[in-house]
């Protein structure tokens, strides 16, 4: 056997462990990022079912009184419970309307001189 032929077989070899790994590293981040997409999947079921009841409550309401009410109704299913943000509350499900930061588009013509 020649030195060239060693020193083949042995990058041969470097080559196959270096496939191998990128291998096993593909497979583990298609069954990680398979977890996460099915866990965000479950996430927005999760809120879309209780934000189902707490539209029927907000709907039954007739005054301002009784839609806080429905506000502080604990969800059957806490949301993102470790989260800052965990959604605990009907409340929590609303979306306020805030306006647009005044450097972002506000529909408002641009001054004359910042053309």
């Amino acid at each position: 056997m020649t030195s060239d032929d060693a020193t083949g077989n042995g990058m041969r070899t470097k080559a196959l462990i270096g496939l191998g790994v990128a291998v096993l590293i593909s497979i583990a981040g298609w069954f990680w990022l398979s977890r996460a997409a099915q866990a965000g999947l479950e996430r927005i079921a999760a809120i879309e079912r209780v934000r189902t009841e707490c539209e029927r409550a907000w709907s039954a309401a007739r005054t301002n009184e009784e839609t806080l009410t429905v506000d502080r109704f604990a969800l059957k299913d806490t949301i993102d419970a470790r989260s800052d943000a965990a959604l605990r509350r009907c409340g929590d499900l609303r979306t306020t309307k805030t306006l647009p930061n005044p450097r972002e588009m506000s529909g408002q013509p641009m001054p004359r001189g910042l053309r």
